[in-house]
């Protein structure tokens, strides 16, 4: 009898075993399908952004340049010294412009890089060269954008425009590496490039070297040109 029992509870747990394994099905049969996506560069222009908020804004003195397509230089501000007393002695003098900035957008989809050059004319008056050897600075500048993790263009601390003379690096974005992924390349997508007034009544981070002896009275005025190309490094 005791037998009996062990036989049938052992036929009792093995039928258990059996009905919790699961079934395994061999593979039938297999096809494939397919999912894409296709993007386009972008035609239109860009929205000209705040520099403090990064959100669209009302562009104060500058240029807008309607500038279409994937890769842009949208706004570029002008640049106010003031009205000064004439000095005989060599003189700094500080941007009354509180928010000087220039904006750039890369909607390529690349990731080659980019970069950003300018020169300073002759200062002029009735069309005649005046305040020789005068020199416009931008001081501390910093590239800011909307986009949250993004690599940033490197912005150069120290441009010296010598007024008549040659451009200056003002930002370089480097592109990827080779294979590398587009997100590792700098400066993708819009960036503000902005030297903002700090505390002080006028903006210390931009300024105007003027000789000695160089100053006469009335307006001068010196074209700045910014220049966008499509690659790092350029100027």
């Amino acid at each position: 009898m005791k037998n009996k029992l062990l036989l049938s509870s052992l036929t009792l747990a093995a039928t258990s075993i059996l009905i919790a394994s699961p079934i395994i099905a061999a593979v039938h049969q297999s096809a494939e399908s397919e999912a894409k996506v296709t993007f386009t560069a972008p035609e239109d222009t860009p929205e000209i952004l705040d520099p403090e908020t990064l959100q669209p804004g009302t562009p104060e003195d500058g240029n807008v340049t309607g500038n279409t397509g994937p890769l842009s230089l949208d706004f570029v501000s002008n640049i106010d010294f003031g009205t000064h007393e004439i000095s005989t002695a060599a003189a700094k003098y500080e941007s009354v412009s509180e928010r000087p900035y220039i904006q750039v957008s890369d909607r390529r989809g690349t990731g080659q890089g980019w970069s950003v050059s300018a020169q300073a004319s002759h200062f002029t008056q009735n069309g005649t060269n005046t305040l020789e050897g005068a020199v416009i600075s931008f001081l501390n500048g910093e590239a800011a954008s909307p986009l949250q993790g993004v690599n940033p263009p490197l912005v150069n601390n120290n441009i010296v425009l010598n007024t008549g003379g040659d451009s200056a690096s003002v930002v370089n974005a480097e592109g990827r590496s080779d294979n590398a992924q587009i997100g590792t390349a700098q400066g993708l997508g819009t960036w503000i490039v902005k030297w903002l007034k700090g505390d002080g009544e006028t903006n210390e981070k931009v300024t105007l070297d003027v000789p000695q002896g160089a100053a006469s009275a009335g307006e001068h005025t010196s074209t700045i040109t910014w220049t966008l190309y499509d690659g790092p490094g350029n100027q």
